[in-house]
C-alpha cells in the first residue's frame, strides 16, 4: 500500500510537469495584425441587467473594425434588454452595427442558433455578457483564420480577480482547466473550450447542423461544436491561442453555493460524450482524487506512513503550485504558494462533490432547472 501511493504521487507529479512543459511549448508568437475582415460578435444573454452595457462597452472598445454586434435575448425576466435598448438608441448607434434579437428557442443554443442564422461574416466571435475582452481580441483570432483550414479557434477564460479566497480558488481552478485544454488540442484531441471566447466558421457551424442533437442540455454549445467540428474537418482545423491578448475576464462566483451550481452544469454533460477520450477525461480526475481523499489511511502505518503522507501531499502540492503558478503567470497573474495550498487541500473534496452533483444531474442555472 505504501508502494502504490508514493508511485501514484511520482506519476501526479510527473503527469503535471508533462501538462507544463506542453503548456510553454505551445505558446502562441502571433502578432495580431489589423484586418479589414468583418466580423461578427455573438452574445447571447439571459437576466443580464448589471451587465449587459459592460460587455457593450467592452465591444466599443476593440480596435478592430468593421463588426457586425449581434446581442440575442435568451428569454430574459428582468429589465437587461429594455436597458440594453435604450443604450444602444442613446450612445452606440453609429459606432457600428448592432443587431438585438429575441432568441427563437429556448437555452443558450437556440439563442446561438439565432444569431448565426443573422451574422453576415463568416467568421464569428462568441462571449458572454460579464466578459471583459482584450484591445487585439479580434485581430489575434483572425491571425489563425488566415489558414483556410482552420474552422474553430478557442481561446482561454479566467475568473476576474477579487479579494476573497473563492475567487483566488476559481482563478487556480482556471489555471487547471487551461492547461488540460491547452494539451488537448498539442496532442490532436481537443476536450474542452469556453464559449466565453471562441471563434468558428459560420460556413463550418452550418455544415455540422450547429447543435442538432444535443439542444435539450442546458450546457456543452461550446464542447458539442468543439467534438462536431473537429469530427467533420479533423483535428488540425481546430486551434487553442494561447496568448495574453486573446484573454477573456470572467466574472467569478461569489458564493460556494453558485459557484457548485455552475460547475455541476459544466460536469453533468460528460454522459452525453461518446468517446471513450470524453469519458476517461470526466472520471479520471474524479478517481484521482479520490486517492488523495484516501491517503490519511497511511497514517495507520506508523511512522512509515506518517512519511509517505507527507511525501504523496508534498509531491501534489509542490507540483501544483510551480505548474499552476506557471500558467497563471503566463497571464501576468500571482497568487502567494499559501493560496496554491489552501486550495490543494481542499480541492479534492470539491472535485467529488462536483462528481456527485453531475452524477444526479440536478442544478440551476439562471432561473432554469435541469430537472424541470
Amino acid at each position: 500500500m505504501l508502494t502504490f501511493y508514493l508511485l501514484f504521487g511520482i506519476l501526479y507529479a510527473g503527469g503535471l510537469f508533462w501538462l507544463g512543459a506542453v503548456w510553454k511549448q505551445s505558446h502562441q508568437t502571433t502578432e495580431g495584425k489589423r484586418a479589414d475582415l468583418l466580423v461578427s460578435i455573438l452574445v447571447p444573454y439571459r437576466n443580464e441587467s448589471k451587465n449587459i452595457l459592460g460587455i457593450l462597452d467592452a465591444v466599443q472598445s476593440l480596435r478592430h473594425r468593421p463588426l457586425q454586434l449581434i446581442f440575442i435575448n435568451d428569454q430574459s425576466e428582468d429589465e437587461g434588454p429594455e436597458i440594453l435598448k435604450e443604450s444602444v438608441k442613446k450612445k452606440f448607434a453609429d459606432s457600428f452595427e448592432i443587431i438585438l434579437l429575441q432568441s427563437k428557442g429556448e437555452g443558450k443554443k437556440a439563442a446561438l442558433e439565432t444569431g448565426v442564422e443573422y451574422a453576415k461574416s463568416d467568421i464569428l466571435l462568441t462571449t458572454d455578457a460579464d466578459c471583459k475582452l482584450p484591445f487585439l481580441w479580434v485581430e489575434y483570432f483572425l491571425d489563425l483564420f488566415e489558414e483556410t483550414s482552420t474552422q474553430l479557434v478557442a481561446g482561454p477564460v479566467i475568473s476576474k480577480e477579487g479579494t476573497g479566497f473563492i475567487h483566488s480558488f476559481q482563478l487556480v481552478e482556471w489555471a487547471s482547466i487551461l492547461l488540460v485544454t491547452q494539451a488537448g488540442f498539442t496532442q490532436g484531441n481537443p476536450l474542452m473550450c469556453s464559449g466565453a471566447n471562441l471563434a468558428f466558421r459560420k460556413s463550418a457551424f452550418l455544415t455540422v447542423k450547429g447543435y442538432e442533437g444535443n439542444r435539450s442540455h442546458l450546457s456543452g454549445d461550446d464542447e458539442f461544436l468543439l467534438k462536431k467540428i473537429s469530427t467533420h474537418y479533423g483535428s488540425a482545423s481546430v486551434k487553442y491561442l494561447n496568448h495574453i491578448n486573446a484573454l477573456v475576464y470572467t466574472k467569478p462566483e461569489n458564493s460556494w453555493g453558485s459557484l457548485f451550481s455552475q460547475k455541476i452544469r459544466w460536469a453533468s454533460k460528460w454522459k452525453m460524450h461518446k468517446q471513450a477520450t470524453h469519458q476517461l477525461a470526466a472520471v479520471l480526475p474524479v478517481a484521482i482524487q479520490l486517492v488523495f481523499i484516501s491517503s490519511p489511511i497511511l497514517l495507520c502505518f506508523g511512522i512509515v506512513g506518517f512519511l509517505s503522507f507527507l511525501l504523496l501531499w508534498s509531491m501534489k502540492l509542490g507540483s501544483e503550485y510551480m505548474v499552476l503558478g506557471t500558467v497563471l503567470k503566463t497571464f501576468e497573474v500571482n497568487k502567494k504558494i499559501t493560496v496554491f495550498l489552501k486550495v490543494g487541500l481542499i480541492h479534492p473534496f470539491y472535485v467529488v462533490r462536483v462528481a456527485v452533483g453531475a452524477i444526479l444531474g440536478k442544478f440551476e442555472w439562471k432561473g432554469r432547472n435541469s430537472f424541470d
